[in-house]
């Protein structure tokens, strides 16, 4: 095959690849990046034109925490003459995007080159995120059980006592001051949850959710009329509370 064959077989695979594909030229001993070509990909996602991508640095195609990140992964491709990193690419328009950049240094006409294949990690990131936030949803729904729980049982064994309250089982009736006052279910479920949220603002739509999924107005407003039912049970003053107060604007804080 001839140099020039060799060269467009180059091309053809650099730029049909579906990464973007950066080959940057290494000043040794340094942190020194200088682009010297990249695929189609690259121009498309990073927003230069081949000819304004040359010549670039990498502090310019990465944030300054990501550039932090990458000196450790540097000195180990310099020994390995491989690597992967995860860095935080910015597009010529500020977009960031997360990126995992799988590099490979050797010698080209004497000079030190690094061939970067960097892979859009996005989605990827987002669902970790997904993840994350489902984990915490679920250490912080299961603390709430387990509080319930010990109220409960505690309840069963007559020993459970917050401020002035004691609890029955399952908070179907609270004694207050030595009186019995019967919850419904519904007041009982807000109350538990209330509860659970003492000292905390909780909004009307956070415990509105707690019972219904979709958004339903009417619900919210049931919501109020039960709130202003439990006040009546267990307030001196229900127009001006004491327990179940009101934060203008905010929501309910429980404390007794």
């Amino acid at each position: 095959m001839t140099m020039h064959a060799e060269e467009i077989n180059y091309h053809t695979i650099f730029d049909n690849a579906d990464d973007a594909m950066i080959l940057w030229e290494h000043q040794p001993g340094t942190n020194k990046f200088t682009v010297m070509d990249v695929n189609y990909m690259a121009c498309n996602r990073y927003g230069y034109s081949r000819e304004a991508f040359i010549g670039l640095d990498g502090s310019s195609l990465n944030t300054m925490e990501s550039m932090i990140q990458a000196k450790q992964g540097v000195y180990n491709l310099n020994l390995s003459k491989r690597g992967i990193f995860e860095l935080t690419h910015i597009t010529k328009d500020g977009k960031l995007i997360p990126v995992e950049s799988n590099a490979h240094q050797f010698r080209m006409n004497n000079r030190v080159v690094v061939l970067s294949i960097c892979r859009d990690i996005s989605e990827r990131k987002r669902r970790e995120r997904e993840n994350m936030e489902t984990l915490v949803q679920t250490l912080v729904s299961n603390r709430l059980t387990d509080l319930l729980t010990k109220i409960e049982q505690a309840s069963l064994a007559g020993q459970y006592k917050f401020g002035e309250f004691m609890f029955s089982p399952n908070l179907k009736n609270i004694v207050y001051k030595g009186k019995s006052i019967a919850l419904t279910p519904m007041e009982s479920s807000i109350f538990r949850y209330l509860l659970s949220k003492s000292g905390r603002v909780v909004s009307l739509n956070e415990l509105a959710s707690q019972f219904q999924r979709t958004y339903d107005q009417k619900f919210v407003n049931n919501i109020r009329i039960h709130i202003y039912n439990l006040r009546k049970k267990i307030e001196l003053n229900p127009q001006n509370p004491a327990i179940i107060r009101t934060k203008e604007g905010k929501g309910y804080i429980f404390s007794p």
